[in-house]
This record gives structure tokens, sequence and C-alpha cells, in this order.
């Protein structure tokens, strides 16, 4: 029969089909005509007719926020699907809130809960066949508050210490710049070239470091010792201990002294966990996940890479004075948003009970050119003690002194803040007393600013300070007395709705001699214009002595633009000034290239200058790779007295010496990371941070990537990836924190010895393929956690990888192994372990 004529057959019992189903759907009653019952059955076995389900009990890999939490008992029945109550509670301990939490939790281990009971709490629970999992969905207003400490060693409740890298026994860090300059005036050339090296070596808990340099053009006579000093930190106690070239921390009233001899100090940024008072704190809400980056005043102080979830980001690292805070969020897709806060705080406001001290004492630094020397009939120090009070007082007093043949002096000096409901109230007295008299000095500090809230469309902040000093006061390392002055200063400023904000500022400072005293007044006035666009007008108003009066008014207009998906950006600026007619602008751009190998961000700025009959151009370029940077600037003046051009060049690196061997890095201020590939992963490329097509640091043709920007005791959470991992090998920990301490090195594992997956078939007595049955692989030997399988619907079933060792498979309840193997050192790939047979089938 031909096919055409086949379907001509077939239209009559298609209608008539048809008719049935119109029939059946209107209400009416189908005729039944004799033979179609036949009909009815074939249509029912044709299209599948659900029949009742059989409950199957299976443990189920459970996912959130698409990572897999644990493989939980469920139940599949003909009402869907139910979950073990108690160890669901279990896994989501730490994602919901409290009295959530308490009301999915139930003291029944055997308690199920299905599916809309979970809904019933907020909870979406879905079923995959194809992946024979369930994925859950967990809203934002359900989660707990989870707590991020941006600057501190605290790490949350319940983490283990798997994943924490803790600096090398040893390391030594060498960090080598050399500076080039050619200036060409008049016809005749002067060339310049220094080597400066600066290195730092740590065994166990202390470091040597030192830096000097050494002329490279033949002017110079050897090399010159600048400075070098040995440190031992506690951080714990947030102590730290320098023997050398060491200089004492400054208080207000007292100087910061260079000496050789000893250091030793109470730091907060050692542990700023333990200084909690008055540290900023911000929500965020992060519905997708992704990276944030915390910006503070400009700079980009932290990156943290964060799962779905609620969080508070403390111990925000600001600054004295007024701070603005940036949380820029990069969601996984690309999308980015800011949220801005302005932030008026004073870093050394300590918490009620703690107390901080710093005592410095040795032979004061003799000025001069050259390696560093010290006049050995001198000796100085620096001793200063500090107390946080109730009330947000904090107080303390210091003292320096100096003790030298027929010139001995001291000065003592006592200090106190206080944050009130109206603003921060700070001074210091301080009393000398010289060979020659004695002598007094005043200082009162206030500072103050509007809650800002985003809401609020006016914030007003105001600083003023009056510092006074009489005849006769001097600090301990002057060589004569000083004359009786007066400084005072007065700043406000405002932001408000439009994108508007102005500043007025005042100063005076009087001296009593002869044209002694000088004035200064500015009024500022900006304007955001547009997204990119900002103007900004000033007036200032200056007398310095005899002087006439200086009036000066400023024009400037700027560009900001957003960076490209490839990340380039750019920036430019114009202006004005009345007083010289000073015309400049300048215009700088930014991006990431590509150099062997590896991400490499450039740099390009160019500023032209005209005042009157003066004309200044330059032109300045920079390049960063993980191997090092170099910097190139050239500068042309032109005036009435001729031209002047002056070129220079900076090239720069680190050598980075561990247990792990030695590595070329760029170069590093306080501590780096080298990442170690496991035997097996040395030819693959591994990065760190990827976001999209951008990537922190990455392999190149000189080995596994360095991170050289790390800093001493602020924790650092990483995102590890292999482009290239072959099937069957584990990365191992993919998300490693870093515990860096004072110029350390920290060795980042990459790649698991887990590298041999287990397979077979399930096979009942019978000798049928048990599909949907759960199964455990216990290692032996060892304190590991018990694996849990579970069989697809043809029976098979497929381990993760696994490292070396002996294993065995059992069936959850059964003592009795099903199958034992051992996996080789040198083992790796997928091990078929063929059918495994059971005696007896589970009920």
């Amino acid at each position: 029969m031909r096919p055409r004529q086949a379907g001509l057959l077939a239209l009559p019992g298609l209608a008539l089909c048809a008719a049935h189903v119109a029939a059946q759907t209107a209400g009416a009653p189908a005729p039944i005509a004799a033979g179609q019952a036949s009909t009815q059955s074939v249509f029912d076995q044709a299209f599948g007719k659900r029949r009742t389900r059989a409950v199957q009990r299976l443990a189920l890999p459970t996912t959130l926020d698409g990572r897999e939490i644990g493989t939980l008992d469920a139940e599949l029945g003909p009402q869907g699907l139910r979950m073990a109550r108690k160890p669901l509670a279990e896994a989501l301990k730490r994602v919901l809130r409290a009295d959530v939490h308490l009301r999915l939790d139930s003291a029944d281990a055997t308690a199920l809960i299905a599916q809309p009971e979970l809904a019933a709490l907020g909870i979406t629970a879905e079923y995959s066949e194809q992946r024979i999992a369930v994925d859950l969905t967990v809203p934002l207003a359900l989660r707990a508050v989870r707590a991020v400490y941006l600057d501190g060693r605290a790490i949350e409740a319940g983490d283990t210490t798997e994943g924490r890298v803790v600096p090398a026994p040893w390391s030594l860090l060498v960090n080598g710049r050399w500076a080039a300059s050619q200036q060409v005036a008049d016809g005749a050339t002067l060339r310049r070239s220094r080597l400066f090296v600066e290195g730092a070596a740590r065994v166990a808990d202390w470091v040597l470091e030192g830096n000097g340099s050494a002329a490279t053009d033949g002017t110079g006579s050897g090399f010159e010792r600048h400075e070098s000093r040995l440190v031992r930190d506690w951080p714990d106690k947030a102590l730290r201990l320098s023997l050398g070239d060491v200089v004492s921390s400054s208080r207000p009233g007292l100087s910061t002294l260079a000496l050789g001899g000893l250091h030793l100090g109470r730091q907060f940024g050692l542990n700023p966990q333990l200084n909690s008072q008055a540290q900023p704190v911000q929500s965020l809400g992060l519905p997708a996940g992704g990276s944030v980056d915390v910006v503070v005043n400009g700079f980009v102080v932290r990156s943290l890479r964060l799962d779905p979830g609620v969080y508070n980001l403390s111990a925000i690292p600001v600054f004295t004075g007024a701070n603005d805070v940036v949380l820029r969020v990069v969601e996984p897709g690309g999308r980015v948003t800011e949220q801005r806060n302005a932030y008026f705080f004073d870093a050394s406001l300590l918490a009620p009970g703690l107390s901080e001290w710093d005592l410095a004492f040795g032979a004061p630094l003799q000025s001069g050119a050259g390696s560093r020397a010290y006049t050995s009939r001198r000796l100085i120090g620096s001793a200063w003690w500090r107390q946080g009070w109730a009330g947000g007082l904090t107080a303390g007093a210091g003292l320096q002194w100096r003790q030298e043949a027929g010139s001995n002096a001291t000065l003592m000096q006592g200090d106190a803040l206080w944050a009130s409901p109206l603003g921060t109230l700070a001074g210091w007295a301080a009393q000398s007393h010289q060979h020659w008299g004695s002598g007094h000095a005043v200082s009162v500090q206030w500072r103050a600013s509007t809650v800002p809230t985003p809401a609020a469309r006016l914030s007003i902040s105001a600083a003023a300070q009056l510092t006074w000093s009489g005849n006769g006061y001097a600090p301990v390392d002057a060589d004569k007395a000083g004359l009786r002055s007066t400084d005072a200063g007065l700043r406000l400023s405002a932001i408000w709705a439009g994108g508007w904000g102005a500043t007025l500022a005042l100063a005076q400072r009087h001296v009593a001699q002869p044209d002694g005293r000088s004035t200064n007044q500015t009024a500022t006035v900006r304007k955001r214009v547009g997204r990119h666009w900002s103007v900004e007008a000033a007036l200032a108003r200056t007398r310095s002595g005899a002087a006439p009066t200086v009036l000066n008014g400023v024009v400037a207009l700027r560009y900001s633009g957003e960076a490209a998906p490839d990340g380039t950006s750019y920036r430019a600026s114009s202006s004005w000034q009345s007083h010289d007619r000073r015309l400049q602008a300048d215009a700088e751009a930014s991006g990431v290239t590509t150099l062997a190998g590896g991400e490499a961000p450039w740099r390009l700025a160019g500023t032209r200058i005209q005042a009157g009959d003066e004309h200044e151009t330059s032109l300045r370029a920079n390049l960063l790779t993980g191997r090092g940077d170099a910097s190139w600037a050239v500068t042309r003046v032109q005036g009435v007295a001729g031209a002047s051009t002056l070129h220079e060049l900076t090239l720069a690196s680190a050598v980075i010496v561990s247990p792990a061997g030695m590595q070329v890095g760029a170069t590093v201020a306080d501590s780096a990371a080298v990442l170690v590939p496991r035997r097996g992963f040395d030819g693959l490329k591994l990065v760190v941070d990827p976001r999209g097509e951008r990537v922190a640091a990455s392999s190149d043709r000189w080995g596994p990537p360095v991170l050289s920007d790390l800093l001493a005791y602020s924790p650092r959470e990483l995102q590890l990836d292999v482009e290239n991992l072959p099937p069957g090998r584990g990365l191992g920990i993919d998300r490693p924190l870093l515990l860096p301490a004072y110029r350390s090195v920290l060795l980042v594992p990459v790649g698991s010895d887990a590298n041999t997956q287990l397979g077979g078939r399930l096979q009942g007595a019978a000798g049928q393929l048990l599909g949907l049955q759960a199964l455990r692989l216990q290692a032996l030997g060892g304190k590991a956690e018990p694996i849990d399988l579970f069989t697809n619907r043809r029976g098979g079933f497929m381990s993760p990888p696994l490292p070396p060792g002996r294993y065995v498979l059992t069936r959850p309840g059964e003592a009795e192994p099903l199958v034992r193997v051992e996996i080789g050192q040198d083992q790796q790939g997928l091990v078929d372990l063929g059918t495994v047979q059971v005696k007896e089938e589970a009920p």
C-alpha cells in the first residue's frame, strides 16, 4: 500500500476519534459503537494513560544557588516530592533566619516535609527528572544576615580550617627598580640612572627588611644603605617590635622621630577586630551573587566574591576625616550597580576598656646625603599611651625626651577625643622644657556631619580647628626656641539634590614677627552635568605678610567615562586660572591588553599647560604585568629663557623565593601569594578571580600566576579556576582563604590528588539492574566522611573524583561491603567496577 493511500484510509478513523473527544469535552455522552472498546484500549496504550506510581525512597543531590549543599533523603510518590525535614533544616541552618529555621526543624528524625509545606515557608523545591536532583530557592527575605569583616581576621562561626592558606615557613622578597633619565637643555645633555633594591627575608615570625640604592651611571660611590630593621609581630595582641632604623608613631602634639634603636607598640592594624569602636557597617543584599569591590576615596581597598545572600560588611577601612565609600557590585551577568555612602570617621577612637601605647628609643638620625648615620652624642625617646573610656571618650598622655651634654629637653603632652552627638571634638595640650626655657601649646578641633541617607536631599559637614603655641615652645628635636603663633581654620561643605555641591574654607596664621600674618579664603561650587560631566568654579583670596592681596578665580570642566566591556576607560579635564592666566588640559586613557599570555593593564596620560609665555607639555605611559611594570615619561618646557626636555624611564620587578622555588612577579609592597600546581597540573592554565572575560591573574609563559598585592593581616578569598582542566581531574579547593602576615609569601596549592572516579552498575539478586538506589562509599584508614552515591534509572553509578587510598562500597544500613577497591598513587581517570551484585533487593 502506498503511503498516500494509507493516509487517506486513516482519515475516517482520526475524524471519529476527534468527534469522540469533542463530545467528552462538551459534557455529552459519547456513543460507543461496536469495536470502539478495543480502539480506546489501543489509544490508552499508545498515549500512556498515567497509572499510580509506587513510592520511591532515595538520596537526592540538593543544590542551592547553583552549588550542591549535600545529598538528602527524599521520597517520590503520587503526591510529589517529600524531603527529610531534619537533614534539610541542618543543611540550611546557616542560610535561613533563626525564626524560619525553627519552623522548618523537627525533633523527629524521620519526619518528612512536602513541597506545599516548603512553599508555605517561602522555600521552593523543584525536582529535576533529568538530573535526578532537587533545586532549592530561598529568597533574600528569609536569609540570615552574614557578617563579613573586611579588615579583620575573624572568620564566620562554623567555618573549618579547610581552604585556609597561611604564610610559608620562610621566604625572601626582593624588589628591584631601575630609573634612568635624560635631560636636554641649552644644547647640553645630562644622563642619570640608579638602581633601587628593597627586600624582606622572613623566617618563622621574624622579618629582616631593608633597602638601598646604587648609581649605575658611574657617578656614585657604591651601594648606599637607606634603612634596615628586624621586625616581629604578635597579631593576637596587636603588638609589633622593630629593631634598627625605626620611626616613632605620631600623636597630636608629639613629633615623629626617625632614630636607630628600638620601637615597640600596639598597632590595631595588626588585628583590627580588637578595636570595635566606631567601625562603619553596611548592609548589602546579593540576589545573584558576584563580586563586590569596596572603594574608599577612589581606591579599591578590597575585592570580595560572595554567594547570594544578605551581608553586613563591617570594619570598612576608612581614614580620619570625611570618607567616600562605594560598594561596586558586579553580578555574574555583567550588570554593575553602585551603593555610595559618606562616612565622617575618626579611626583613632578606641572601644571602652581598650588601650594602645607606643615606645621608641635610640639615637636620632643625622641629616645629610648618603647612607644613614646617627649621632652617638645624643639619645632620644618617645612614649605615649591612650585608653578608651565610656561615653565615646578616648584620652591619653605622651612624653618625649632628649639627652645631650648641656642640651637636655623634654615635652609632655595630653590628648583627648570625644565622639559626641554634636560631632567629634579632639584636643591636645603640650609643655616643652629646653635649656633656653619652656613653652606651651594648645590645639582644639571639631568635626561634624549630617547622617547620610538615600532620601536625604541635603548633606552638610563642618570642621574647625584652633592651635596656639607660646614663645619658647619647641619639639624635643628642635635646635632653637619657637615664636608665638596662632593657626585657625574653618571648612564647611554641603551636597544637595541635583548634583550640586559647595565648599567654604577659611584659614589664618599669625606668627609673632614682622609680616607674620597670612590669610586665605576659598569658595567653591560644583555641579554634576549629566552622567559623565561635571563643572567646578572657585574664587580664592590670599594674602601673605606685607604682599598685596591676590584674587584668583578657577573654572574647571571634567569628564569621566565608564569602563567599556574590554576594560578601556577615558578621563579628561580642563581648567583656567585668572591670576596667572594659566590654562591646563589633562587627558587619560586606561585599559587592559594581553602580553606574554597574561593580562597587562596600561595607562596613557597627557598634560598641556600654558601660562603667559611659558608652555609645558608632558606625556606619561605605564604598563603593569604580572611579572613587573614599566613607565616612561617625557616633559618639555618652553619659556623665555629657552627650552628643556626631560625623558624618564623606570623598570621594576620582584624576585620571590620560597619552599616552592623562585618566581618572578610584580613589585611586592607588603605580601605575595604564589600558585603552586600539584603534579600533573603544571602545564595547565590557572586563572585567579575570573570575571567574564577578565581575570585578576593567570598563567603565562613564565609559569603559574603570582599575586603581589596582598595586605598583611587582611584576609583575601580567591576564586581559582583551570581553563583546560582535563576530564577526571579535580581542582581541589577552588576558593582558598589567604591569611597573609607581615612581608610574607603564601603558597596556594592548585589541583587535587582526587583524580580517579569509580563507576559501575548495580544488579539485583535476580540479575535485574537496580535503578534509583542509594549507595555509600567509605574511605578506609582515615577520618573522611562517607560519600553518598545513587544509581540512575539503568542502575549505573559514578563517584566524584577520589584521592588515592582504599575504599569500600556498601548499601546504607548494611555492614557487608559490596566491593572493595584500592586507588594507586599514580592512578587517574575512570575505573570501571563492572557489575556489582547485591544479595537481595532493598525493600
